[in-house]
């Protein structure tokens, strides 16, 4: 790989942040690729020397995308699905049809730490594959693995009092045991190949960039080809919304901002013919059209929440006018660190303001300055998010 990284300044950042997104103006579509989902078990060629491979997950959508690529010495596996049986069988006889063609798994590529993109990434690892990662996804997959325990941390329940959640709600959260990250990620192997922002990767005939970027995950990575393919994990996605959530131990980052940073760089590297080959649902033309329309639908969020701001309220309390409907408890106790992440978006474009009020912080439409309010910057926003991965590879 070269090595040559390119990282964002906060000034860039920081303009990018405060830049608004133009919505579609005309009708625009984005294309589903003519293709047809490989059944399970199987894999359908979608551009020379890549396959399409989707594989079953338990929870979101049902599915997730991997890609297989031929590489001189073998296959080259960007994500993995998730470490559970039926994964591994759908995916082990998928790759079954490429080997006498194309040889075995030689590298992992993952294009972030979530469990449904990495969960198998050790198992290959044990078959003596190389695995291939940012630092950031590398350093957040080994902390989670690490703790093993099923309870919830001071830190998650600090988290949910600050965002509004109490009595009852509270309770349950905490009595409730969480998913531990290693019962779907098999264990990775000390020996890993990091890749960094502005690198390069030379598989076959292809030479593919890599964009670092944040928002969906630390450190996620999207792998832009020399010839128009643009594989994108759940950067962006057709169909369905990217997840952006506030992380318990940095309760002031704001993913939306660094999402579309990173969508913006994307594009500065692809045009609308090329392929986008997405974590989930179909592939598809039209990234860029993708991102305005998934702004866009950001910004419809944003207006219903400006409105509903007109008194105090605590992000917990947003959920109904995000989501545009009542959520259960299990529902509510997912969804609200992406409230929290459209509190601090709105902050940082000085559009609400947070007030303390105990332990807990509620938010309101700017009206003018409060001594007591708690507005977000936008640069030092960005900047963190941008060096999360270090942080998180010292507490290692």
């Amino acid at each position: 790989m070269q090595r040559t990284q390119r990282l964002p300044t906060s000034e860039e950042a920081a303009k990018s942040q405060h830049h608004a997104d133009a919505a579609p103006t005309t009708v625009e579509a984005v294309r589903a690729i003519d293709a047809i989902a490989p059944a399970t078990g199987t894999a359908g060629q979608v551009a020379e020397g890549v396959w399409w491979i989707r594989l079953p997950v338990a929870a979101g959508p049902g599915h997730v995308n991997v890609y297989a690529l031929q590489d001189r010495d073998g296959i080259v596996l960007v994500d993995t699905g998730t470490n559970a049986p039926q994964t591994l069988q759908a995916l082990t006889e998928a790759l079954r049809f490429l080997k006498s063609s194309c040889g075995t798994v030689r590298r992992v590529v993952m294009t972030h730490h979530h469990p449904d993109h990495i969960g198998l990434a050790g198992w290959f690892a044990e078959q003596g594959a190389e695995i291939v990662a940012t630092r950031g996804t590398l350093a957040v997959a080994r902390r989670m693995l690490h703790d093993k325990t099923l309870l919830r941390t001071p830190e998650e329940i600090d988290f949910a009092v600050l965002s509004g959640m109490k009595d009852l709600e509270l309770a349950a959260f905490i009595r409730r045991p969480k998913r531990r990250y290693a019962d779907a990620v098999a264990m990775l192997p000390n020996a890993t190949s990091v890749i960094a922002d502005g690198e390069t990767l030379q598989i076959g005939r292809r030479c593919w960039r890599a964009i670092v970027g944040n928002g969906h995950a630390v450190d996620h990575l999207t792998l832009c080809s020399n010839d128009g393919l643009v594989i994108s994990g759940d950067q962006i996605l057709p169909g369905m919304s990217t997840n952006l959530n506030v992380p318990a131990d940095h309760p002031n980052l704001d993913p939306i901002a660094a999402w579309r940073y990173t969508c913006r760089r994307i594009g500065e590297r692809i045009d609308d013919r090329s392929i986008c080959l997405p974590g989930h649902h179909t592939p598809f033309t039209g990234i860029a059209i993708r991102s305005r329309q998934m702004i866009a639908s950001q910004e419809a969020v944003a207006s219903r929440l400006l409105e509903h701001l007109q008194r105090p309220r605590t992000a917990i309390d947003c959920l109904a006018a995000i989501y545009r409907r009542t959520l259960s408890l299990a529902e509510r106790t997912l969804l609200f660190p992406e409230a929290v992440g459209y509190m601090n978006h709105l902050a940082t474009r000085g559009e609400v303001v947070g007030l303390p009020r105990g332990k807990t912080i509620v938010w309101q439409k700017q009206r003018r300055p409060r001594g007591d309010a708690i507005r977000r910057d936008a640069s030092q926003t960005i900047s963190r998010l941008y060096n999360f991965s270090s942080e998180v590879d010292e507490t290692r």
